[in-house]
């Protein structure tokens, strides 16, 4: 009877520190830093996007279609925006949240900042 019970309570601790992270109260959604799917798809989006809108940029400007000046000050945003996402990616860092977007104008397909007097999206084209 005795090592019944010794092997019950054994069971039971061992059940216990396996569930333990699951018990915790500082879990990732109670500190508000957890990266969901559909916010590391967004991420990866954006990503591509920004990808993309680097090598329109080599192309226009190896076609002769925007001259050195702003094709390097669009390179280095384009480049910015790009190290920022790959940097969120990195760190698991969610996307702002619609509220935090609310400040700035952002392009409602992609995600990517846009300029007020912007009508379409500088990087997937979408109407603003």
């Amino acid at each position: 009877m005795g090592l019944l019970m010794f092997e019950i309570a054994l069971a039971g601790a061992a059940l216990l520190v396996i569930a333990w992270p699951l018990l915790r109260e500082e879990t990732a959604e109670a500190q508000g830093a957890i990266l969901t799917d559909s916010d590391f798809s967004e991420l990866l989006t954006r990503r591509d996007a920004a990808y993309t809108a680097l090598k329109d940029l080599d192309f226009d400007y190896r076609t002769g279609k925007i001259d050195e000046g702003d094709y390097q000050a669009l390179k280095a945003e384009l480049e910015a925006d790009a190290l920022s996402l790959l940097e969120r990616i990195e760190r698991g860092e969610p996307s702002p949240k619609p509220a935090a977007r609310a400040a700035g104008r952002f392009c409602p397909a992609c995600g990517q900042p846009a300029q007020a007097a912007h009508r379409f999206c500088s990087s997937c084209g979408a109407k603003l």
